[in-house]
């Protein structure tokens, strides 16, 4: 019976002995949330790490976030990451163990990893190019929007038929000046008045009383250039 007790109380001793021997592990990811919020994520045997998100972290002062990350466990073996926002810049890191900063899928980490506790302090910052990212964003999908729509509306004016001009209002004029224009119009909407007078055989006194006519009721307009009368219709028409 005495050699019962004496092998149990041995088995306890090897069995307690094996579990310290084992010791705590932690391999685990601090993301961390533009609002200062971190998700812990991994896996770990300590009961002090809780996984899950908390506001608990971080802290800001202007500008500038602190991250303190601390487990005071004595780990046997222990790996950590911290994943930042897209657009931080880092200013101070300290991490008890050895440590790098690199870029993971565009976004700054920090890894750390080593044995004994586990103290991580960063000091970091939203860049304000990143901040304003999504205004200049949207700014520019406005923009687009707005070129776009000044581009139809051009194109649809384009595409529109153009009305023809009116050159005169027949009802409006005699036999004769119904003659002058159109001579005016097979031209092109100008002819001098030696072309309209050689065309029709008129009288140079006839012509110009008609042109006269014509003239006062806004159909035409006369340009002298030199010795040379061209008659052409007015804008209106």
């Amino acid at each position: 019976m005495k050699q019962a007790k004496i092998l149990l109380l041995i088995a306890i001793i090897l069995f307690t002995g094996i579990c310290y021997a084992q010791g705590y592990y932690a391999d685990i990811t601090l993301e961390v949330k533009e609002n200062g919020a971190v998700n812990i994520s991994g896996t770990t045997n300590s009961t002090y790490l809780l996984l899950g998100e908390t506001q608990t972290l971080t802290t800001k002062q202007g500008e500038v976030w602190t991250l303190n990350f601390e487990a005071q466990e004595e780990f046997e073996t222990y790996s950590l990451e911290v994943i930042f926002p897209s657009g931080v810049e880092i200013i101070k890191a300290k991490a008890s163990g050895a440590s790098a900063i690199t870029t993971k899928e565009g976004k700054t980490a920090l890894i750390t990893s080593g044995n004994g506790q586990i103290a991580v302090q960063i000091e970091y910052k939203l860049n304000s190019s990143a901040k304003e990212t999504p205004n200049f964003t949207l700014f520019g999908i406005v923009l687009i929007i707005l070129i776009m729509t000044g581009i139809a509306l051009f194109a649809f004016k384009k595409m529109k038929p153009k009305k023809e001009k009116k050159k005169y209002d027949k009802e409006v004029l005699t036999d004769r000046q119904k003659q002058i224009a159109e001579v005016i119009e097979k031209n092109n909407g100008k002819a001098t008045q030696a072309e309209i007078q050689k065309e029709l055989g008129l009288p140079k006194a006839s012509l110009s009383r008609n042109l006269r006519t014509m003239e006062k009721k806004g159909m035409i307009r006369k340009d002298k250039k030199g010795n040379t009368m061209l008659i052409r219709f007015t804008e209106k028409n």
